[in-house]
């Protein structure tokens, strides 16, 4: 990124995003992060203001959401080594989480009921452990408020909310993911820049409400997971579990 820009986005934007302005913007966070993308290879866009704490201390949930979404259908080279960074990063970084990711009997039998584009039986991992899932949810929330604040102009106040549900593969393969927030926003965006683009590897679409204050987002990372976000100020979550919730400063608080 050039020097340039970076100080004119944070002379612009002093307060971080990710905490409505508690702390001062010192650093451009990258959203999604580049460890989303082989060979850290990714575009620029989605840069946004943060302060050096919610930058750093994310990361811990940005490398499992990295690994997660890492899982491919499609086999290549480049897939197949992104894939093995991430897991030897986790086996060496976070090596309990190997246990949680166990598959069930069951799971393993459904999983080999799908191929990959090799003709081989898929292979499970389980996603349903409090670290994963906590780790996706906040991961998910870092997403719908840099949208939020792409889509909008402004951040999330100390009392804005971010809803989200999340969906692996393998919920997509039994049609158990909702599609109205996809067919409300159907223009499919991503990261490019020049003729490169990772549209195979990332797309969202954003939309807010006519009085600017609520959003919703979708984002896909390839065939591994989706992400149905929901931003704003009076967004109604009654529906969810309070866990799924969360508000601005969640970062420096839970990591």
């Amino acid at each position: 990124m050039r020097a340039r820009y970076k100080r004119l986005l944070l002379k612009q934007n002093p307060g971080c995003i990710f905490c409505a302005g508690a702390q001062p913007a010192t650093t451009v966070d990258h959203v999604p992060n580049k460890g989303m993308f082989p060979d850290s290879h990714r575009p620029k866009g989605l840069e946004v203001p943060a302060c050096s704490e919610c930058n750093r201390r994310s990361r811990v949930f940005e490398d499992i959401a990295s690994f997660i979404c890492s899982v491919r259908f499609t086999v290549n080279d480049r897939v197949n080594k992104h894939f093995e960074r991430k897991m030897r990063a986790i086996m060496n970084n976070q090596p309990h989480l190997m246990d949680e990711l166990m598959p069930t009997f069951r799971q393993k039998r459904q999983a080999a009921r799908f191929v990959d584009e090799k003709g081989e039986a898929c292979g499970a991992f389980d996603l349903r452990g409090p670290n994963i899932g906590r780790a996706m949810l906040h991961y998910g929330a870092k997403l719908g408020m840099a949208l939020h604040w792409h889509t909008t102009g402004n951040s999330l106040s100390d009392r804005g909310k971010v809803a989200v549900l999340w969906f692996s593969n393998s919920n997509a393969l039994v049609g158990d993911v909702p599609q109205q927030l996809m067919e409300l926003l159907p223009d499919p965006r991503t990261l490019s820049q020049g003729k490169f683009n990772v549209r195979d590897q990332f797309e969202y679409g954003s939309g807010k409400t006519i009085d600017g204050d609520s959003c919703g987002h979708w984002v896909t990372f390839g065939e591994a997971i989706m992400y149905q976000i929901f931003t704003g100020e009076q967004i109604n979550t009654d529906m969810l579990p309070p866990h799924q919730v969360l508000r601005p400063g969640f970062i420096t608080e839970n990591w």
